[in-house]
């Protein structure tokens, strides 16, 4: 039986080969505020599309998405904006996700300060 550091690493070998990501919501709202007029058009703004779905790897809803602000798990204090469903969105869990989804940088500093 590997031990548990050993099991942390093959746990992120194995997330990073599958192509997944796990996030964390981030559950008090940025004081900043956004030039963009709401952080999915934020989210938009720097992927260039409209999402489609929930980012969640197992959602498929397409409404009342928003731009979610969520921390990865793993080795990354930023805070990212992606777009989430309201269930995913509030939820307390860990998310995974995707890794085609495209973490735009919650900091405004750094896209549209």
């Amino acid at each position: 039986m590997l031990q548990k550091k050993d099991g942390y690493k093959m746990n992120t070998i194995n997330k990073k080969m599958s192509g997944i990501i796990t996030v964390k919501n981030i559950s008090i709202e940025s004081t900043e505020k956004c030039n963009c007029g709401s952080w999915l058009n934020h989210w938009n703004n720097f992927n260039n599309k409209p999402p489609v779905f929930c980012s969640e790897i197992r959602c498929t809803h397409m409404f009342h998405l928003f731009g979610a602000h969520v921390q990865k798990v793993e080795d990354d204090e930023n805070w990212y904006i992606i777009p989430l469903c309201e269930k995913h969105g509030r939820s307390d869990e860990e998310l995974v996700i995707n890794n085609f989804v495209k973490f735009i940088p919650a900091d405004i500093n750094k896209t549209c300060g």
